[in-house]
């Protein structure tokens, strides 16, 4: 799981930008793709209800690198607002491929995939 996100979430930093707001746009919305952002990621292995649910949080900061200015700048989340299910359905291919090629077989679920079975002990090794 933390591959697959790990993965993915490089894959969305590509659409990090930042807002620069000198001079004439002062008051833009005109944002600079900087390819740099930073999270930070928290396991969780139960539920609010204390059941078993092995999950992960990903907190992304509100903070990005101008690499034309050399300095932090607030990040302009607009393409990543709108890539956001894009990433979950990433994060979740990523993952059900890691499992398939465990030998675990994964079905199309309703909300993503599911494994049907879990294999025998032996079976992967």
């Amino acid at each position: 799981m933390s591959a697959s996100i790990k993965e993915e979430l490089k894959w969305f930093e590509r659409f990090a930008c930042c807002r620069d707001r000198r001079g004439e746009l002062s008051n833009s919305e005109a944002a600079r793709r900087t390819g740099k952002m930073l999270a930070a990621a928290f396991v969780h292995e139960t539920s609010q209800a204390k059941d078993p649910s092995l999950h992960m949080h990903v907190l992304i900061a509100n903070v990005t690198i101008d690499p034309k200015r050399n300095e932090a700048l607030a990040m302009s989340y607009g393409e990543m607002f709108e890539m956001r299910k894009t990433l979950d359905a990433r994060i979740h291919n990523n993952l059900a491929r890691r499992l398939s090629a465990l030998g675990y077989t994964v079905e199309v679920a309703e909300h993503g995939f599911r494994l049907r079975d879990i294999p025998a002990p032996g079976l992967l090794w």
